[in-house]
């Protein structure tokens, strides 16, 4: 079983990204499980390839590289959800209980409504790298942006970088052995209590296409299953579209 002593951590003042930093030492040393945090990246890795995470002083950059068993790496690319649980359980251990925190599905962490983190999820070797950007205290107001966005401060929820790097290492260490020794369907029905817009009508795109239906469950896979009017459909990579927030 995992536990928080099984991690060394690197603090780091700048790099370039925590996730780069990550496979690096992995190539260099094949250490053993670590956590990497940086006060600030100059190049943090996002989902898109050709964008870059906004990284000022004050919010967390963090990576995690765990080696998970052989018998789970059919299961790594469910490991979004998991941090993204992750997150939530964590943003709700340090506020009161009404706060309005949810999951769009995938992986975005909202915050009443705004997404608060951007998770990267990627493979080196053995190892699992988990990397998670999460707005401590601040969050881009650029207004061509393409979802509105939020930080923790904004949400009166007082934290520091530090603080919720440890708390939320716990919390995805936790989830981990769950996942481990359970299985995805359990931890697919605790995430579901948090997914937003789920039983009502959501908007997707996928292959340039666009569909629209009701938002009925997420299956063992991680995929969104919509019933449309042309009958029930899943999907595993599509993108719930901004009309979502509209």
């Amino acid at each position: 079983m995992l536990g928080i002593d099984n991690f060394k951590f690197i603090h780091l003042s700048e790099v370039d990204s925590t996730n780069v930093y990550a496979k690096s030492l992995i190539l260099k040393e094949k250490t053993d499980n670590f956590i990497v945090i940086a006060d600030t990246q100059t190049s943090g890795k996002t989902t898109k390839s050709n964008s870059v995470w906004d990284s000022p002083i004050g919010n967390l950059y963090f990576t995690m590289a765990v080696r998970i068993g052989k018998d789970y790496k059919k299961f790594t690319h469910l490991l979004s959800f998991l941090v993204a649980l992750s997150l939530v359980e964590s943003v709700k251990s340090i506020s009161n209980s009404d706060v309005d925190i949810r999951i769009k599905w995938p992986n975005d962490v909202l915050l009443n409504v705004k997404k608060l983190s951007g998770i990267l999820i990627e493979q080196e070797g053995d190892y699992s790298i988990i990397g998670i950007g999460v707005n401590i205290a601040h969050h881009p107001k650029n207004i061509n942006i393409k979802y509105p966005t939020t930080s923790l401060a904004d949400a009166n929820i007082n934290t520091t970088p530090a603080e919720f790097a440890n708390i939320l290492a716990k919390r995805i260490i936790q989830n981990l052995n769950f996942f481990i020794n359970d299985n995805f369907k359990s931890l697919v029905e605790r995430i579901k209590p948090y997914m937003y817009n789920i039983n009502k009508i959501v908007y997707l795109s996928f292959n340039n296409q666009n569909f629209k239906g009701i938002f009925e469950n997420i299956d063992s896979n991680g995929a969104i299953v919509i019933k449309t009017d042309s009958g029930v459909m899943s999907f595993l990579s599509a993108e719930l579209t901004k009309e979502n927030f509209i």
